[in-house]
C-alpha cells in the first residue's frame, strides 16, 4: 500500500464521515424549537405601579474603623460613633 492509495482511502473515509453527518444533522428533528405564545408582561395595564418613585428606605451597614493615636488612647468613644 503506497502513500498514495493511503491518502485516497483516507480521503473518500473522511468524505463518507462527513456526508453520513450532515445527513443526520438534517434528517434528525432538533429538540430547540420554538413555539408556543411569547410570555412578555404588559407594562401599559399596571404603568401606575411601577413608574411611581419608591419610598426611601433605610439601610444600615456596619462598619468597623481601627484608628490609633501615638499615645495609644481612643480617637473616640463608641457612643459618639453610634450616633
Amino acid at each position: 500500500m503506497g502513500v498514495s492509495s493511503l491518502f485516497e482511502f483516507l480521503v473518500r473515509r473522511v468524505f463518507a464521515l462527513a456526508l453520513c453527518l450532515g445527513a443526520t444533522a438534517m434528517l434528525v428533528p432538533s429538540d430547540a424549537q420554538a413555539g408556543g405564545v411569547r410570555k412578555v408582561p404588559d407594562l401599559r395595564r399596571d404603568a401606575g405601579s411601577w413608574m411611581q418613585p419608591r419610598q426611601a428606605q433605610g439601610l444600615r451597614i456596619p462598619v468597623t474603623l481601627h484608628l490609633a493615636t501615638e499615645e495609644g488612647g481612643e480617637v473616640m468613644s463608641s457612643r459618639a460613633v453610634q450616633a
